[in-house]
This record gives structure tokens, sequence and C-alpha cells, in this order.
């Protein structure tokens, strides 16, 4: 069972399309957007691979026949499975914009701008050994998805977008 939606995809476009008008022209801001271009990017493939929060809460028993079959496919030059690859593609993108989310609330504000779910879950990959995947984490699809709309909205007051006509 698929947890995006339709409305999920559009909202994604759309922040791509509103990062895309972005007019960087240093180095901070050229990485700025790249590396929230890469978060989007790894949301995209996470939705193109049916992403499913079920995967936010691991069956234990299953994961390491999961990572055989993942890592049998790598070793022969394969892409590993799609249920794999979208859970791979959805920590990129939470890594991906907590990193921005602090970067972003260090040079605008405000501080932690990023609600709890999405940085608990990148705490727990950095910095817990079995990073809590017995527990499951509480973040879902929808989080991760409203954090790129928080961390769009903040790069659109650090980076130049179109100039306006004078009039």
């Amino acid at each position: 069972m698929a947890t995006v939606s339709s409305s999920d995809i559009q909202a994604l476009q759309s922040l791509a399309q509103r990062v895309a008008l972005l007019q960087p022209s240093t180095s901070d801001h050229i990485h700025l957007v790249a590396f929230t271009a890469g978060a989007l990017y790894s949301l995209a493939r996470a939705i193109q691979c049916r992403f499913d929060d079920s995967r936010m809460k691991p069956d234990l028993d299953e994961a390491p026949r999961e990572l055989a079959k993942v890592l049998n496919r790598i070793s022969a030059s394969k892409e590993p499975p799609n249920p794999w690859l979208s859970g791979y593609f959805i920590d990129s993108a939470m890594l991906r914009l907590d990193a921005l989310g602090e970067k972003l609330g260090k040079k605008i504000g405000p501080r932690h701008p990023l609600g709890p779910e999405v940085p608990q879950a990148v705490n727990d990959m950095k910095h817990t050994p079995d990073a809590r995947i017995a527990e499951g984490w509480d973040v879902r699809f929808s989080h991760v998805l409203h954090e790129a709309e928080q961390v769009v909205a903040l790069l659109e007051k650090a980076v130049p977008g179109p100039k306006k006509a004078a009039v």
C-alpha cells in the first residue's frame, strides 16, 4: 500500500518549480540550491520507488534477507529492489533536509526551523548504534514533505529570486 498521494507528487513538483526560479550567484547560494535539489530528487525517487511509511519500522526478521538481496544485486552491478531503494531515498532526503534546516536556521532563522520528527530520525541514524530501528521512527512521508516545504520557504528568503520588472 503506497503512502504517497497524487497531491504529494504535485506538491513536490511545485517545490522543484519554486527552487528553479531562484537565481543563486554566490557559492553559498549555489550550495544551498544544489543541496535542496538533491533533497527534492531523493523525495521524487522515493515516490517513484513506491515508498510506504511501513518502512519506518522494519521487519527485523525479514531485514537480513532483504539486505542479502540488496547486496547480491549491488555485487552484480544491478539496482537494488524498489522497496529498499525507497527507504534509501527517503533517508537521503531526511539527511539533506535536516542539514539544510540547520544551515538555513543559522543563516536566517528560526534557529530550529524543522519539526521534531525528521531531526530525531536523523539524530538516531547518526548517533544511536541501531538507529532505533527496532522501535521504529515516528517520521512519515508527510512529515518529510512538510519539512521540504519549510526548507524551500527558508531558501526563498536566503537566495534571490527573479527580479520584478519595474512598472
